[in-house]
C-alpha cells in the first residue's frame, strides 16, 4: 500500500444514515476507526445522519480532530449525499449511472468518479493515485 493510501486510509471516516447499532459492529471490522451514524434509539425530534445533519457531523468531527481543512474524498452511493458531495474535492461513485448524472448537475463543480465497475485492486489503484493528488 503507497504511503499516500495509508494516509487516507488512517484518516477514513464512515459516515452513514444506518443505525450505529448495525453501523459501528460493521465498520470496525472493515477497519474503520470514526463511525458516525444515526443513534440506534433516534428521538422523535433527533435527525438521522443523512443529508446536510450527516455533512454538518463529518465536518464538526473533522474539526474537532484537526483535520478542518483537508481535502475530502467521499465514497458514496447516494443521492442524500449531496451536502457532503458538494464539499468535496472528489467523490467515488458507486450507485447507478443515472443518479450519478443527477448528481453531478447538483454538486456544484465536485468532479465525480463513476467507481461501480471497479474490482478492488482496481479501486484501490484508484484510490491510490487520488490520495497522492489531493
Amino acid at each position: 500500500v503507497s504511503s499516500a493510501l495509508a494516509l487516507l486510509l488512517c484518516a477514513a471516516v464512515l459516515a452513514t444514515a444506518a443505525s450505529a447499532e448495525y453501523a459501528s459492529g460493521l465498520g470496525h471490522r472493515l477497519g474503520f476507526r470514526h463511525i458516525p451514524a444515526t443513534p440506534s434509539r433516534l428521538r422523535s425530534d433527533e435527525p438521522p445522519n443523512r443529508g446536510c445533519h450527516k455533512r454538518d457531523g463529518v465536518l464538526g468531527f473533522m474539526n474537532r480532530q484537526g483535520w478542518a481543512g483537508r481535502p475530502m474524498i467521499l465514497l458514496t452511493d447516494h443521492l442524500d449525499d449531496l451536502p457532503l458531495i458538494r464539499e468535496s474535492i472528489l467523490v467515488c461513485w458507486f450507485g447507478t449511472a443515472k443518479h450519478m448524472q443527477v448528481a453531478r448537475t447538483r454538486a456544484g463543480g465536485t468532479r465525480i468518479i463513476f467507481c461501480r465497475d471497479l474490482n478492488d485492486d482496481s479501486l484501490l489503484l484508484r484510490l491510490g493515485v487520488m490520495a497522492a493528488g489531493a
